[in-house]
């Protein structure tokens, strides 16, 4: 066994340097294929699951529900960004002129005199605090007046961000597992919102599907070693800012996607290493993303309307950065407790790919505290970072509600495992 299990790794990894891959922005694996060594001594048969997963931060719910209010704030935090931009600026964009001129033929078109530049810029400063802003230009129009500089990271105050993070993915699931090996399936639909709903930033519209398989035996008595293995199929689309406002003004999704899409496969590779002290006390190590090479191609809308599916155009290619996790699970009775170290080995990576990368120890710990009533009921309580997290698991059915005190994000999950 221990022969085949060391071919089928170097089988993937060869594979791995060769074979084209996309990345998972939205992870829903396992985690007992996230932590192969774990597959030992655990059962599961789910043949089919489904899991909602909403989470937004305040502004996100208020564009939701009301738009035309967080673009009126928008549009404040606009005004007081080209209130500052000097004449070279409004030179140097001829297209901002042209949108304010396409809306308002009042808006005072400069004409980059330099003897009256002093006196063009006063016109203008003028129009965006006084008429732009005033009661007789409709919430209405200047909702799509933002909108449609919503791409533009210049015209909006970073300082004064507008958030807007909203994510919603949908997934289908089913996995079986049983002396040590294990497998499973599940299909996602995603949106991963962008941080900022005004001023740069892209969401991303993603679907994938993906196999799990996982083996865990004993090294000795307390000692066991886990490999499992993800192979996936995806598509994903970014969604532009303006995109996103249009939508939610028009009410037509349509107006969401751009035409860049793209496609991809790829493999997961994980491996595990578990020490069990006692029956109540273990400890794992994890090494993911062993190794994962990421690529994709794109296509449009037009190729698919015209059925010329050329996947030989190359978009891009990259390396996921591996990661090492230290987890310690104790149990006794029907208290639960873990806790996991991980994103150290990945920062300390990034920090040598990005300049002014700055490693956070805040986002390594997280500790997960569980009591159950019996093997199908139980409330667990979630620390990470910022985040708290309460859930509730009953006879299939799962119910979670989060909170990030730094970005006022609340997220709700729920899901049942038939």
């Amino acid at each position: 066994m221990k022969k085949i299990i060391s071919i089928l790794v170097s089988a993937l990894t060869i594979f791995s340097l060769s074979a084209a891959f996309v990345p998972f922005t939205y992870d829903r694996t396992s985690p007992l294929f996230s932590s192969p060594s774990r597959l030992l001594g655990e059962e599961e048969d789910t043949p089919f699951g489904f899991m909602v997963d909403l989470s937004s931060d305040i502004k996100g719910l208020s564009f939701l529900s009301s738009p035309l209010v967080v673009t009126e704030e928008a549009s404040k935090n606009m005004v007081l960004s080209l209130e500052k931009k000097d004449m070279g600026w409004w030179r140097d964009n001829p297209e901002v002129v042209s949108l304010f001129s396409s809306y308002d033929d009042s808006f005072p078109s400069p004409s980059f005199d330099s003897d009256s530049e002093s006196l063009e810029l006063w016109k203008i400063r003028n129009y965006l605090s006084d008429t732009f802003l005033s009661s007789s230009y409709t919430k209405e129009r200047r909702a799509y007046v933002v909108s449609a500089l919503a791409d533009d990271e210049s015209v909006f105050l970073e300082s004064g961000k507008i958030g807007g993070d909203t994510d919603l993915f949908l997934s289908l699931f089913g996995e079986k597992i049983k002396d040590g090996f294990g497998w499973g399936w599940n299909v996602n639909l995603g949106f991963d919102g962008s941080d900022r709903l005004f001023g740069g930033g892209k969401s991303i519209f993603s679907a994938d599907a993906r196999g799990e398989i996982g083996y865990a035996f004993p090294l000795s008595e307390k000692v066991s070693l886990g490999i499992s293995c993800i192979p996936s199929l995806r598509m994903e689309t970014y969604i532009l800012p303006s995109s996103y406002t249009l939508s939610r003004l028009q009410s037509n999704m349509l107006t969401l996607f751009t035409e860049d899409f793209r496609f991809g496969m790829g493999i997961e590779l994980n491996l595990g290493l578990s020490y069990k002290v006692n029956e109540e006390l273990s400890f794992t190590l994890d090494g993911r993303n062993i190794p994962s090479l990421y690529t994709y191609w794109g296509i449009t809308l037009g190729d698919m309307a015209s059925f010329n599916l050329n996947f030989n155009r190359l978009k891009d290619t990259w390396i996921e950065l591996p990661d090492a996790v230290v987890a310690a699970h104790w149990k006794r009775g029907g208290h639960s407790v873990q806790v996991v170290m991980d994103s150290i080995v990945s920062q300390i990576l990034w920090m040598k790919e990005v300049d002014g990368y700055e490693f956070d120890f805040l986002s390594c710990p997280k500790v997960r505290y569980s009591y159950y009533f019996s093997p199908e009921k139980s409330i667990t309580a979630y620390l990470e970072n910022s985040m708290i997290a309460f859930g509730l698991d009953y006879n299939g059915f799962s119910f979670s509600l989060s909170y990030i005190l730094e970005d006022n994000n609340i997220g709700i999950k729920t899901g049942y495992r038939f």
